[in-house]
């Protein structure tokens, strides 16, 4: 089953890809320049990005993975959690093993409440060594999933803790608001 994610290949981190607009492109790679650039002007709204999901060439996108980031985050940006977990899904197709592609995923099924399947995916890049403050927070989110939904006293005390103790990890990694928050707020349930 964790195959399918793109897991058990390793964790990857691509030569290609940089989210960074400041970074300038290598020299004969106007398609993927081009590519990245539409994904960034059209990806604010959802026809915008539809249409350039529904036009893209499949070679160029598999030329640079920070398309596939792109646009996975901006589907999530938009809502559109069913959207980002097919593109993450071709993504890491071509990118396997790539980490950011792989926490975008579990975000996006966490969000479409496929909690097992995200969790899934968290673990095992957090069990290949992925011990950062987007892997905790994801993970934690989906113990907060599992608390909310609990049908036992021990099973949600269990969650309650799992949640708050991978928000405080990720807090610890980078001292992030995000997960620091969240960890206030379990500390206080």
């Amino acid at each position: 089953m964790l195959v399918e994610f793109g897991l058990g290949h390793g964790l990857v981190h691509p030569v290609k890809g940089n989210d960074d607009p400041s970074t300038p492109q290598p020299a004969g790679d106007h398609a993927t320049a081009e590519a990245l650039a539409n994904v960034r002007e059209r990806g604010d709204s959802l026809a915008g990005l539809r249409t350039v999901w529904e036009k893209r060439q499949r070679a160029t996108w598999a030329e640079d993975v920070a398309i596939y980031r792109h646009a996975v985050g901006s589907a999530l940006k938009l809502g559109e959690a069913f959207l980002a977990y097919d593109i993450a899904r071709e993504g890491l197709r071509a990118f396997a093993g790539d980490v950011r592609l792989l926490q975008l995923q579990a975000l996006a099924l966490a969000r479409t409440g496929a909690t097992k399947r995200a969790s899934a995916i968290l673990v095992e890049l957090r069990e290949q060594g992925q011990e950062d403050e987007e892997t905790f927070g994801i993970l934690a989110r989906t113990h907060k999933d599992f608390w909310m939904i609990a049908p036992t006293e021990e099973e949600r005390a269990h969650h309650l803790r799992c949640s708050l103790a991978d928000y405080l990890k990720g807090y610890e990694c980078s001292g992030g608001y995000y997960t620091g928050i969240n960890a206030a707020s379990m500390a206080l349930v």
